[in-house]
């Protein structure tokens, strides 16, 4: 017996076949979207899903480019004992030679567990997406904006980076959310 799609109703949320015209628990109709609309949505759900696999491969990278820069910064400091106070003081702050190597090590695993983190809270969203397309879409751009704005205040180089990148991702995403709407007035309509 082969398996059974499955799709949540628009108006109980309950899982029913997907080929049921009307819901078995609440009795509402169904109204089908076109499968240009349905195309839409998994398009723009699959660009939340490519943003998870980006943060990973690029949070990947940078983190390895960053460690190779704190190894060699740590081997600058191995001619001073641990013990020893820096000269001149870094963003207000008096480190001791040792602090300021665990202070580097700690970066260094920052930047990738927020990457990685990242990737975790945009696949959670592309799995979301599936089932609630229209907040899941909405929260991955805020997510994404909220990135976007975040690094630019740390490093505000980080605009002009991969630019094109961060405006087809943003166009995607606003695509899958005019899509996931025109899904809420059918569903509402029913």
């Amino acid at each position: 017996m082969a398996p059974v799609d499955m799709k949540s109703c628009p108006h109980c949320s309950k899982q029913i076949p997907a080929a049921d015209l009307y819901c078995a628990f609440c009795g509402e109709e169904i109204k089908a979207l076109s499968p240009e609309e349905q195309k839409k949505i998994k398009k723009a759900a699959n660009w939340i899903l490519a943003l998870s696999i980006l943060f990973i491969v690029f949070g990947t990278i940078v983190g390895f480019v960053h460690n190779k820069a704190a190894e060699k910064a740590k081997q600058n400091l191995t001619q001073f004992e641990d013990s020893a106070v820096l000269d001149e003081p870094i963003n207000g702050k008096q480190y001791t030679v040792g602090e300021l190597k665990t202070e580097i090590d700690q970066e260094v695993l920052w930047l990738f567990l927020t990457n990685y983190f990242l990737a975790a809270v945009m696949f959670g969203l592309y799995l979301w997406a599936r089932k609630a397309p229209f907040p899941a879409m909405l929260t991955a751009l805020c997510v994404y904006l909220a990135v976007i704005v975040l690094n630019a205040i740390v490093d505000p180089l980080s605009i002009a980076q991969g630019v094109v990148i961060k405006v087809i991702f943003i166009a995607a995403l606003i695509a899958g959310i005019k899509s996931s709407l025109a899904t809420r007035k059918i569903a509402r309509a029913s």
